[in-house]
């Protein structure tokens, strides 16, 4: 014998969908403003001379070297390599934030990636070359990274 349903199923379903698309529709639309990047961390685009350095993330150290181009468009060359990173790691992502004069992130890029648990054997670089278009009102750019501790398994 079959219950008795008050509600047919696909009503049960267009309702949890309706729900569901108005709560996502929700959370976008009071998002909270970005948070800035405090100055320490943000590195000033300066036209001129090449820049070079170091940061410390608080995860990893890493080495960066930078040059402007303004001709025929104004770009980013960026290089660099992970120095050290604190802890053993499965996976380790370097992320460049573009920055405006406020210290809000304007662009986000990848500029290294580890992988998901590299074999022991195979070492990969550790390095990144990249050039990246600027978009106009970029006056900085900060590092951020993401380090996936690892679970200790072979």
């Amino acid at each position: 014998m079959k219950p008795i349903r008050c509600v047919p199923t696909f009503l049960y379903y267009a309702a949890v969908a309706a729900l569901l698309a108005a709560n996502l529709t929700g959370c976008r639309s009071f998002s909270l403003s970005p948070r800035p990047f405090f100055p320490a961390n943000g590195i000033a685009l300066q036209p001129g001379e090449p820049a070079q350095g170091t940061i410390d993330t608080g995860e990893l150290v890493l080495s960066y070297a930078l040059a402007l181009t303004f001709a025929p468009a104004r770009q980013l060359h960026l290089s660099g390599r992970v120095l050290s990173v604190r802890t053993r790691a499965d996976k380790v992502t370097v992320y460049l934030h573009i920055l405006d004069s406020a210290g809000h992130d304007m662009d986000t890029a990848v500029l290294y990636t580890s992988g998901f648990k590299p074999s022991n054997y195979i070492r990969r670089p550790r390095t990144f070359d990249t050039t990246l278009p600027l978009p106009p009102g970029a006056a900085a750019i900060a590092f951020t990274a993401f380090v996936q501790p690892s679970a200790g398994h072979k």
